[in-house]
């Protein structure tokens, strides 16, 4: 969508994701404060539907530095 609309794509990291939505199966939030991190712009100007995967790894690489800086013992 984005880039049919030609609008850049802000990638957002939640840092402790975990902390809310556990992975116990129960599917229940838990309230705790979240640490978001916004990143920079990823421009979509003169991109095509062709440039779709350069586009999903440029945003998966932005979020995976993010999170191995926070996480380091996180394969991702």
């Amino acid at each position: 969508m984005a880039i049919e609309k030609q609008i850049p794509i802000v990638p957002m990291t939640i840092v402790n994701n975990w902390k809310i939505l556990p992975d116990d199966g129960k599917f229940v939030p838990r309230r705790h404060l979240m640490h978001t991190i916004l990143h920079a712009p990823i421009e979509t100007k003169g991109l095509t539907l062709n440039d779709v995967d350069l586009l999903k790894q440029q945003t998966f690489k932005q979020i995976s530095e993010t999170l191995e800086k926070f996480h380091p013992t996180i394969a991702i």
